[in-house]
């Protein structure tokens, strides 16, 4: 029997701790698998998003790490390829689908996942409308009306060297510019590993 008070209390909190520790690693064993399919779901989706005129994407790997996707027309010609971009936000990593053109043009980009703050650094995924004020108040706007992410569309069809030009956000500059450079890094670093990959597959 355990008398001193500190020590009661030590075990109690310790077996606390550990049926807390066993239960978190259940729900994560439960989970794992339904998040990872999940999140092959949203990329998935995503690639057709940022190179639409693509029949498939070819996934070119090192080990079981995907480098980035070949998109391919339906003749199996390249259309240019797709890539993830990881960037650190003010709150944490942005994720970042990238559809890049042959002639190293960015095609389309896609925000996967951002823990940013609203209203600040979330900015980065706003919706843009074309809807006025008036057209929302009564009622008037076009059911139709496709929003899109403005902050997004600034890449569009943009050369890696105008990247630079690519306006941030006032009041998320950090967020902003945390997509901006991740996307221009990891666009320079598949652009080297096709060349090195084409050149090896010539010799």
């Amino acid at each position: 029997m355990i008398r001193s008070p500190i020590l009661k209390f030590g075990v109690i909190l310790f077996i606390i701790c550990l049926f807390s520790a066993a239960f978190l690693a259940g729900i994560n064993l439960l989970t794992k698998e339904k998040i990872a399919l999940q999140k092959y779901q949203v990329e998935q989706k995503a690639l057709g998003e940022v190179m639409p005129e693509a029949a498939e994407f070819d996934a070119v790997k090192k080990g079981k790490e995907t480098l980035y996707y070949e998109a391919l027309d339906r003749e199996k010609n390249v259309l240019g390829f797709c890539f993830i971009a990881l960037g650190k936000g003010y709150s944490g990593v942005i994720s970042t689908m990238v559809g890049m053109r042959k002639d190293g043009k960015i095609n389309v980009i896609k925000i996967l996942s951002q823990s940013e703050t609203p209203g600040l650094g979330a900015k980065i995924i706003e919706l843009a409308s074309s809807v006025t004020l008036f057209e929302a108040m009564t009622g008037k706007a076009k059911k139709d009306e496709k929003q899109k992410p403005w902050f997004e569309e600034r890449f569009n069809n943009k050369k890696l060297d105008e990247l630079d030009t690519v306006d941030a956000i006032t009041g998320a500059t950090i967020s902003s510019g945390a997509v901006i450079k991740s996307v221009k890094e990891k666009a320079e670093e598949i652009i080297k590993a096709v060349a090195s990959r084409e050149w090896r597959e010539k010799i």
